[in-house]
């Protein structure tokens, strides 16, 4: 599609990815339409950019938050299909503290539960931010709309005994960064389940002689606050070099240090300084253990991951041996400073996992260099922990401890800011601090829902430019769950809090989730799984109901009691009270079909399966095309079709609505009285395909069901960077592996294209993604991974040989055989599915995994095809 100055109508893509959805729209409304402008933050096309195929004229106009509706030129369509922290914001993963831009999927992340969860999936956009300041950080910048999991401290009933209002403490859940003032967040370091600790390596050591123990941590965390690494080259010995461990003291204090050395079993030789005295361990696979776990130069110290979850005699004697190298002991704990920012973050949670709270604060230099004793010393922003023996603020739990937020300040504005997923309990640390995931309405979202502030929230910014441009067609597109997500509506809001109060009034707990006391043997649910069971309910299913065992049983939060006990039935969550107020109004689909209804358009919505187009997988999208029901309210098309469409009569289903929208109360209804002549509420799923007519919805008729048969004839180039430079029809490179654009332009309308992915765009080439070959999961490494020796038996090597050729340079020029008859790879690849770094690289699994999952009608990914072929 090219931005002509001559065109068919115009088209407003908002966060529509690579394009796809613009391409099936030009196509469908008879081609030659031209994009205006689009809307997109992600980095997969901007980074390719993708958008330059339409021509310079069409701008990229970033966030959609931050655009001026009344400034967007008018079109004949509007596209969408809705769906941080910045760079530096340093993530607890398996591989220590690691910037957020450089956490990978795989990566292990430490969650607000205290478990280690694989990475699924990495993202960015441009934003807003704002500065939190409390305890346990200097500061934490990050959108307003990013949740912590807060907590705040208020003054119990008087206690007659202590003479005193005792201090009580309440966790509130997920909360809005903008909205943490005068609350408290967690800061991690308690339970911190135990990960590998890493082995020497001797290769051509002579002793072996290193041994884990309590004074080997202890030296360690003497090496940190006082201790450097040396690489010596031997005189006269070509290529031979002696790696030295040193680590120092005062000399008042050297025969103590001494002591603590010799109880290594590690043999130091001492040597005086002028200032003090220092000792040397000469041993290769100490230097290179200590350099590769704990960092290099004082910037690069840090404490990996795994020494969390070491025994607590370990962590002890770590935290012990820095205090005594690095810390100063004050009136209430030890006080350090550091230019090692993750240094520090480790202190602080080995402190929190040992019962002491600590404050992390920042001090820049205001001088770039200094003197010391007639040397030169560049200095560097470094920073001050302050940890606390008898904390008269901070709340500990088993996880770590809670600390209060001082201040919210201002950020910056439109800066790249970082997200990544992780699977299950969905949260993640920012210096040590837990955060949530910023997801919608997919799975890995856990259906958040429609709700402000969420990614999938974003479909009110589309409504409005509906409503501002007045566009003769819309369309928007979104997963299956939107079938089923709840979404924002008054009167769910007003449902939720008479739910609230209504629990109140009876003395029951009103919390999302109870904090009880459990029972010896019980094993919480976790509420991230999918189809996880409330924790009441399998409290009440583990003691049977047993109304004496569930009677006094109370949460520690709000202090009233779980459970309704009635005679001898137990009842738990929204079975209390018979289940009044629980049901969710409104679904996300229906927040979109409602608003298409305020604003006077029809509507016509479908689910569409990739395997509905040949594609051996499921992949379930729901597309919704809308268009005014009063044709004179909307702008005349400069498309032909879409001026036929607008001649016609407004639609006039036959048979009976069953789902009517009641504007006033911003719910859909039955349409049909109860019995005591009120009208229901529709609160359940919505079906897979309907028309709505002037705010009512049908069932559609059968002869609007039927797909034609696509040729799968093609499949696209995987995106290159270069693409939006050196793109265009007819243009190549030199070794025929012609640009996308080119290859777009190329293909047949009935084509069946390849979906593009974010980080092929990302990544130019493949197996450059810094992973190992067998966790990439690009088009083109995935195909190279057939061949590798060790994945298969050579009869297995044959055999995918066969079926999947080796790629060649001539393979982008077009589908077909080579002169030797062997079918090129496009031809091959045809019917692959998309590539999938869900299930390619974390669940891609054996043969038998595959097997199973096609079964279960579960969607496979590209590994799963490879293994089945």
């Amino acid at each position: 599609m090219q931005n002509n100055s001559e065109h068919n109508g115009l088209i407003g893509s908002l966060f529509s990815g690579y394009g796809g959805l613009d391409l099936g729209i030009d196509m469908a409304l008879g081609g030659g339409m031209r994009v205006a402008y689009t809307s997109d933050i992600e980095p997969g096309p901007c980074a390719i950019e993708s958008y330059h195929a339409h021509g310079d004229d069409c701008p990229n106009l970033g966030d959609i938050t931050g655009i001026d509706f009344g400034d967007l030129p008018d079109t004949d369509v509007v596209v969408g299909g809705s769906p941080c922290f910045p760079a530096g914001s340093l993530v607890l993963t398996d591989r220590g503290f690691t910037p957020i831009e450089q956490v990978r999927v795989g990566d292990l992340a430490l969650t607000h539960l205290g478990n280690w969860k694989r990475v699924i999936d990495t993202g960015s956009h441009i934003g807003d931010t704002i500065m939190l300041k409390g305890q346990g950080t200097p500061g934490i910048e990050c959108t307003p709309n990013h949740k912590f999991l807060a907590g705040h401290r208020y003054r119990g009933p008087w206690d007659n005994g202590k003479r005193a209002y005792p201090t009580m403490f309440m966790e509130d859940g997920w909360i809005p960064a903008a909205d943490m003032t005068g609350r408290m967040w967690l800061n991690m370091g308690g339970s911190v389940p135990a990960l590998p600790i890493p082995d020497f390596d001797f290769t051509g050591c002579r002793t072996r002689d290193i041994r884990l123990s309590a004074p080997f941590f202890y030296f360690v965390g003497r090496w940190l606050g006082d201790g450097w690494l040396n690489v010596f080259k031997r005189t006269g010995r070509r290529g031979s070099y002696m790696k030295r461990v040193f680590v120092c003291d005062s000399f008042d204090k050297e025969d103590d240090l001494r002591a603590r050395l010799d109880e290594t079993g590690l043999h130091f030789g001492a040597r005086h300084e002028r200032t003090g005295v220092r000792f040397c361990c000469s041993s290769t696979a100490l230097h290179d253990w200590l350099e590769s776990n704990f960092g290099k130069g004082a910037a690069n110290k840090t404490i990996p991951a795994w020494a969390f979850g070491m025994k607590r005699e370990w962590r002890e004697a770590l935290l012990r041996g820095y205090w005594d190298s690095d810390g100063d002991r004050t009136k209430n704990g030890m006080h350090a400073t550091s230019v090692s920012k993750r240094l520090l973050l480790g202190v602080k949670m080995l402190a929190a996992g040992l019962g002491s709270p600590s404050g992390l604060s920042m001090h820049e230099p205001n001088r770039a260099q200094c003197v010391i004793e007639g040397r030169i010393v560049h200095e560097r922003t470094n920073y001050m922990l302050a940890t606390y023996d008898h904390p008269r603020k901070s709340i500990m739990t088993g996880l770590g401890y809670w600390g209060h937020v001082r201040e919210i300040g201002a950020g910056r504005e439109k800066v790249r800011v970082y997200n990544i997923t992780v699977e299950d309990d969905h949260s993640y640390t920012i210096d040590g601090i837990a955060v949530k995931n910023c997801q919608s309405l997919s799975l890995a979202g856990l259906r958040a829902g429609m709700h402000e502030g969420t990614r999938s929230g974003l479909w009110s910014y589309q409504a409005d430019i509906l409503k501002a441009s007045k566009a003769p067609l819309l369309t928007w597109e979104n997963v299956s769950g939107a079938l089923t997500a709840t979404a924002s509506s008054r009167e769910d809001l007003a449902e939720a809090d008479r739910r609230s109060e209504a629990l109140e009034k009876t003395g029951l707990c009103s919390c999302e989730t109870p904090d009880v006391e459990t029972p010896d043997g019980f094993m919480p649910p976790d509420p991230a799984a999918e189809g996880s069971s409330p924790l009441a309910t399998v409290l009440r299913d583990f003691l049977h109901a047993d109304p004496g065992a569930c009677v006094g049983i109370t949460c520690k939060a709000c202090g009233r009691h779980v459970f309704e006990v009635k005679g001898d039935t137990v009842l738990a969550d929204d079975e209390r009270l018979s289940g009044v107020h629980t049901a969710p109004t409104i679904r996300a689909l229906g927040r979109v079909l409602g608003d298409l209804a305020n604003l006077g358009y029809d509507a016509v919505w479908r689910g569409l399966e990739a395997a509905d187009i040949g594609a051996p997988h499921h992949r379930l999208r729901i597309f919704v095309t809308a268009f005014p029901r009063d044709p004179n309210t909307a702008r005349m098309p400069v498309n032909a079709r879409l001026e036929r469409l607008a001649q016609l009569p407004p639609m006039s289903p036959k048979g009976r609505p069953w789902a009517v929208w009641d504007g006033d109360r911003d719910v859909w209804t039955t349409g049909e009285p109860d019995l005591f002549g009120d009208v229901d509420v529709y609160m359940d799923a919505w079906p897979k395909s309907g028309v709505m007519a002037a705010g009512r919805a049908y069932t559609v008729p059968e002869s609007w069901l039927k797909i034609p048969t696509p040729v799968a004839s093609s499949v696209l180039a995987t995106p290159k960077a270069s693409d939006g430079v050196k793109g265009g029809p007819g243009q190549a490179y030199g070794n025929g592996d012609a640009p996308l654009p080119a290859q777009a332009a190329g293909i047949p309308a009935d084509g069946f294209l390849y979906t593009p992915k974010q980080s092929d765009g990302v990544f130019a080439a493949p197996a450059t993604s810094g992973r190992p070959l067998d966790r990439s999961t690009f088009l083109s490494t995935q195909v190279r991974l057939m061949d590798l020796p060790g994945r298969m038996d050579p009869e297995k090597v044959m055999e995918h040989d066969s079926r999947l050729p080796t790629p060649r340079a001539n393979d982008a020029n077009g589908a077909g055989v080579h002169r030797d008859g062997a079918p090129d790879l496009r031809t091959a690849a045809v019917m692959l599915p998309t590539p999938n770094a869900l299930y390619d690289s974390v669940k891609a699994g054996t043969p038998g995994n595959a097997v199973r999952r096609r079964r279960r009608g579960t969607q496979l990914g590209l590994a799963d095809a490879i293994n089945l072929l």
